[in-house]
């Protein structure tokens, strides 16, 4: 109960590269996405602000991962996209639904088409990240915002994380 606000974040080399594709064959016909999808569902789902600091690769499931997040902050040297397509997949742990909700369907399609990969910079200007920091602040920018939001009712702050994901 005294959580206010959650800061995700990977190492300098990777936010997180996305799944180990070489894992998938474990699983039982498309039970992999089913499992994917409810964790990410339950991530996005948290009561609590959730906001990704991202540095280095964010790829993949990795980014489907940071778009569970409700805020995403990028350093600079962040490569952000999702490279299913370069090996015959498609974002299946809802990328696919939630990056057209916050960059629009055509900016979705060209970067999933192209399997492109955006610096930190890209992504803000795609409206992906909220903000681009040096990656020495990067962690110490996210916690700030987390700081803020904890000097906010939380109730207000719970309520209306609800409203916005039922409405869009």
């Amino acid at each position: 109960d005294s959580m206010r606000a959650v800061v995700l974040t990977g190492s300098q080399r990777a936010f997180c590269a996305g799944a180990d594709v070489n894992t998938f064959h474990e699983f039982p016909r498309d039970m992999n996405s089913i499992i994917g999808q409810n964790i990410y569902n339950s991530i996005e789902n948290v009561r609590l602000p959730v906001i990704a600091a991202i540095e280095g690769h964010c790829l993949g499931g990795g980014l489907e991962l940071a778009l569970c997040c409700d805020i995403r902050y990028a350093s600079e040297t962040a490569k952000i996209g999702l490279t299913e397509a370069n090996l015959s997949l498609i974002a299946a742990y809802g990328g696919m639904t939630r990056l057209p909700w916050l960059i629009g369907e055509a900016n979705a399609k060209l970067m999933f088409y192209t399997a492109a990969r955006l610096s930190g910079q890209e992504a803000r200007e795609y409206g992906l990240v909220q903000k681009v920091c040096k990656p020495d602040e990067l962690v110490d920018s996210a916690l700030e915002l987390a700081h803020l939001i904890a000097t906010k009712a939380p109730r207000s702050i719970t309520s209306g994380k609800q409203v916005i994901h039922q409405f869009r």
